[in-house]
């Protein structure tokens, strides 16, 4: 199965949704304004996208799906091809888009020049990743790293979940104290599927322990729990950080979702990050989680390596 990128130019773009999905067709429909030489265009195509590709899953194609684009409506109305891909191919890269992408051109002309932009966008991206994955299968709370993940209920009650009593047991009861004291200074307001709070590693083998709090799947905020994990042990200086398989337990996360999103976001923060400190992330499996993640995880990685 294939999506087609339908191109529409029109002179006054309305307010509204410009770039949307049609599942029944596997069409995405992309309004764009027409060319007037002011430059103006192209950051407007841009910014479309990228709005676009920042929409739930349900409402653009999977990441998987290949896409197929005509540059051909683009060409007769006077748009250069070269600034449109160009646009195209930098949100692409920015929201880490994983689908094969096909051209389809019958004049050969402008094929050959959509054919060099395509090249040469690939020579300037095709660096090696900054940011090292591995996977790993054990307990997270025996890894020698700079900072672990911990997957923790909203009031920091440690006892509570696999994750979080392994990382209690092996740390002692003084990271307990610590987080009864964090809840105590934000007068017990409870954690959010989209905060971070950090205490000390206590006796693990690491410096940090990063908590939160996960939503339900269908309101889940995994993504930017992910991201905000990221920038913090940037932001500490640290040079590595360990992540569980979050949400398998109580919240019953889908594995393969949980092992592309985790993947994917790792990706687009290594594009997007500022600080340049962080250098490996390990995905930490335990042995009883389930078999699907592993190979989701392996399938995964050939994206990333």
């Amino acid at each position: 199965m294939i999506t087609i990128f339908l191109l529409h130019i029109i002179d006054k773009p309305s307010l509204g949704d410009h770039c949307f999905y049609q599942q029944k067709s596997s069409a995405v429909i992309l309004y764009i304004p027409a060319w007037k030489n002011d430059g103006k265009e192209k950051h407007t195509v841009f910014s479309i996208l990228d709005t676009f590709y920042k929409k739930e899953p349900s409402e653009k194609p999977k990441s998987d799906m290949p896409l197929v684009l005509f540059l051909s409506e683009l060409t007769k109305q006077g748009w250069p091809c070269q600034k449109f891909l160009k646009e195209f191919l930098l949100a692409w890269s920015r929201n880490c888009v994983l689908s094969p992408l096909y051209i389809l051109e019958p004049n050969r002309e402008t094929f050959e020049t959509a054919s060099d932009v395509v090249h040469k966008f690939a020579l300037q991206t095709s660096r090696p990743p900054r940011i090292k994955i591995t996977v790993k299968t054990g307990e997270i709370a025996k890894l020698k790293t700079a900072a672990i993940v911990n997957s923790a209920n909203e009031n920091l009650t440690l006892i509570n979940g696999v994750v979080s009593k392994s990382i209690l047991l092996a740390a002692g009861q003084n990271i307990q104290d610590e987080c009864t004291e964090i809840m105590r200074q934000r007068r017990h307001k409870q954690l959010n599927s989209k905060e971070v709070v950090v205490s000390s590693g206590y006796n693990l083998k690491c410096r940090y322990v990063f908590h939160g709090s996960l939503a339900s799947w269908g309101e889940q905020t995994l993504a930017e729990f992910v991201y905000i994990c990221l920038r913090e042990a940037d932001l500490r200086r640290l040079l590595s950080i360990s992540f569980p398989s979050l949400g398998m337990g109580n919240k019953s996360y889908p594995p393969d979702n949980v092992a592309a999103i985790m993947f994917q976001t790792v990706q687009r923060y290594d594009i997007e990050r500022t600080m340049r400190h962080l250098q490996v992330v390990d995905f930490v499996i335990y042995e009883k989680d389930s078999i699907a993640l592993v190979v989701s995880i392996i399938y995964d990685l050939k994206y990333i390596t």
